[in-house]
Formats: structure tokens, sequence, C-alpha cells
């Protein structure tokens, strides 16, 4: 049996992660991975999306401008999460 491993492809974490089992565990577990990804992904662009509307309503008001300020700096601080997977098939390693 083959352990088949994944390289993720972000900037955060750039381990192997090898999986224990047959192909099938490996496609859940990938599958499983993806979702979780794309979540995230979706997740940090409704987080975006939702500040960037507040900094829109309010950059000009005087009285909100700390809060944009804030704002805009943790627009910057977000990181793009990107969905990319690659595949490997290892050798058994004794």
């Amino acid at each position: 049996m083959f352990p088949y491993s994944h390289i993720p492809n972000n900037n955060i974490n750039n381990n192997i992660t090898i999986n224990r089992g047959n192909y099938a565990v490996f496609e859940k577990t990938l599958e499983e991975r993806m979702e979780n990804q794309q979540k995230a992904a979706a997740s940090v662009a409704a987080k975006k999306a939702h500040m960037q509307a507040f900094v829109d309503k309010f950059r000009y008001n005087a009285k909100r401008a700390s809060l944009v300020q804030s704002r805009l700096k943790a627009i910057g601080k977000l990181e793009d999460v990107e969905v990319c997977v690659v595949f490997l098939l290892c050798d058994v390693i004794e």
C-alpha cells in the first residue's frame, strides 16, 4: 500500500501531508480539505467585503475617521486564501 501525499500551495503552511490508508480515504480527506479551504476563502472574502462597505460608507465622516483607518488596516492584514492542490504518489520509505 502506498501512502498518498498532498502538498498544499499556500503561503502559510508549505508542509507535505501524508495520508495513511487507501486511495478512497485520501480522496475523502482531500475533498474535506478542499471544502474547508473554499469555506475559509469565502469567509475571508465576505469579511473583506463587509469591512470595505463600512469604509466606503464612512470614509469622509470625521467622527468615524479612526474606525475607518483601523478597518483599512485590518483589510490590509487579511490574507487571500487560495484553493490549490498538488498531488504526489510516494513510495513506501522503510
